[in-house]
């Protein structure tokens, strides 16, 4: 095992390490001669009384240090007597053996617990659960009958008639001559009406314009397909520009600010799903149950003459609005709560 010598020592001074003796020499430690088995300790004499202390001796010099007997065992520490003057120090004999550790000392008990904190404020209502899903479309009704073809539209002005031949001299009556040739029928006349049919085609359909209302107006229409097209197929209505609605202030009147916005809010669903009316029975589309926003916001919710729902999209984005403002409320109460705790 390694030596632990000690860090300041003086010449002659002795180390017991390793059942050997171990002396400084001014330079380095010396291992001495091993002295052989340790005899047993004779027992300790009882301690006289202290004399007078005499008066110290002029130190001789020191004479050169003989071999360390083997140490005896230690007898049993008889009582201490009173303390006698201190004499001449000796030399520092060979320090023992460590001795083994002591066992641990048992754990402490456990300290009484501390005091129970403050009960923390009482947490904010949780939102609404989501509301049911919606029970299944009831069956399609019967078609209703063909509506009647419309009028047929009026004949167009007939042609000028051809310029009457001169006048021949009067001779012989001649044989009749034969009948001229027709005229070339005239331009039609313009008309308000359009010969339409019914289609689900999946193309590309062109809306068609007039400058203004009544009749003989020129009809006119853009083809490009960057401009303003349907289709008859999936019912998409596609502009390139803006799809702009009056929204001025001077044109409105009862105005009121939704309330409980984020309640509503949290009655509609967003979902996708498929279109049972289109032909294109694959294709999923996203958006919102009409009959759900019917029930808080019927302001957004419309119907056509077949009695299907619809929703103006746009103007949902009211609800939005005061719905997140309601949140950010929620979120400064909390935060001024933490705060408070902090």
């Amino acid at each position: 095992m390694p030596l632990n010598f000690t860090s300041s020592q003086s010449p002659n001074d002795t180390y017991y390490a390793n059942n050997s003796i171990w002396q400084w020499d001014g330079i380095a430690w010396l291992k001495l001669p091993d002295p052989g088995p340790t005899g047993s300790q004779g027992a300790q004499g009882s301690t006289g009384a202290q004399g007078s202390t005499g008066a110290q001796g002029s130190a001789g010099s020191q004479g050169s240090a003989g071999a360390q007997g083997s140490i005896g065992a230690q007898g049993a520490t008889g009582a201490q007597g009173s303390q006698g003057s201190a004499g001449a120090q000796g030399s520092i004999g060979a320090q023992g053996a460590s001795g083994t550790n002591g066992a641990q000392g048992s754990q402490g008990s456990t300290g009484a617990q501390g005091a129970s904190g403050t009960n923390g404020a009482q947490g904010s209502q949780g939102s609404t659960g989501a509301q049911g899903s919606t029970g299944a479309q009831g069956a399609t009704g019967a078609q209703g009958s063909q509506g009647s073809t419309g009028a047929q539209g009026s004949t167009g002005a007939q042609g000028a008639t051809g310029a009457q031949g001169a006048s021949g001299g009067t001779g012989t009556t001649g044989a009749q001559g034969a009948t001229g040739a027709q005229g070339a029928t005239g331009a039609a006349g313009p008309s308000t009406q359009i010969n339409a049919t019914n289609t689900t085609t999946n193309a590309t359909f062109y809306p068609v314009f007039v400058a203004a209302a009544g009749s003989n107006q020129t009809a006119s229409v853009r083809t490009t397909a960057t401009a303003f097209t349907f289709n008859a197929s999936t019912g998409d209505l596609t502009a390139t520009g803006n799809v702009i609605a009056y929204s001025d202030i001077a044109i409105k009147d009862k105005i009121e600010v939704i309330e409980n916005a984020l309640e509503k809010l949290d009655k509609i669903r967003g979902v996708t799903y498929i279109r049972k009316d289109l032909e294109d029975t694959e294709k999923r589309h996203a958006g919102v149950i009409a009959q759900e926003v019917e029930r808080v916001l019927p302001e957004v919710v419309g119907q056509n003459q077949d009695g299907i729902k619809t929703v103006s999209y746009g103007n949902l984005i009211a609800l939005l609005i005061e719905a997140i403002k309601e949140q950010q409320k929620q979120i400064e109460e909390l935060k001024d709560i933490i705060e408070d705790k902090i």
